[in-house]
């Protein structure tokens, strides 16, 4: 446990759930062969499938290679950490499909910056009377906005920089 917690900086309750659970070996695997953190590595093996499983979801059917794939994607820009669960419960549902084809099907394709832009600016301007009357307290709101629209198919933090950099020009 205690390498677990040095060597991927992950806290300890992770450390042991990832002990007790079938997958850390893929948990290894796959922070040794992508960038992802290894907490959200973590996370997904653990919590997310036993999340997933409860609700009905067959995660037994998941090979580990689909798994690791979904976090290549992660990795490689062309989904958000926060599709991981979706993009899991349906390669559980479609067992011998692929995670790019998951993606695809589900939508969750990461959004260009020029229309993540836009969709921002439309947020701003729809809720102009917001960002009048709370400034820059209406990021919050705007930020749990525009997130529940991207739905997955863009970084938090990318959203987070870009919406405070917009409403920092709107508010001057």
């Amino acid at each position: 446990m205690a390498r677990l917690m040095t060597q991927y900086d992950v806290n300890e309750k992770l450390a042991r759930q990832l002990l007790y659970s079938e997958h850390i070996d893929l948990f290894e695997s796959i922070a040794a062969e992508t960038s992802v953190s290894p907490t959200v590595i973590a996370v997904a093996l653990t919590e997310t499938l036993k999340a997933l499983k409860r609700d009905g979801v067959p995660v037994d059917n998941l090979q580990n290679q689909q798994i690791t794939d979904v976090f290549k994607l992660v990795d490689s820009g062309k989904t958000a950490k926060e599709a991981v669960p979706e993009v899991l419960a349906w390669l559980a549902d479609h067992e011998v499909s692929e995670a790019a084809e998951a993606v695809e099907e589900l939508g969750l394709g990461m959004i260009s910056q020029d229309d993540l832009e836009e969709m921002i600016d439309g947020l701003i301007n729809k809720n102009e009377e917001l960002v009048t009357k709370r400034g820059e307290k209406a990021f919050g709101i705007l930020m749990g906005a525009i997130m529940r629209e991207v739905r997955g198919r863009a970084k938090a933090e990318a959203v987070s920089r870009l919406l405070k950099d917009k409403l920092s020009r709107r508010l001057r």
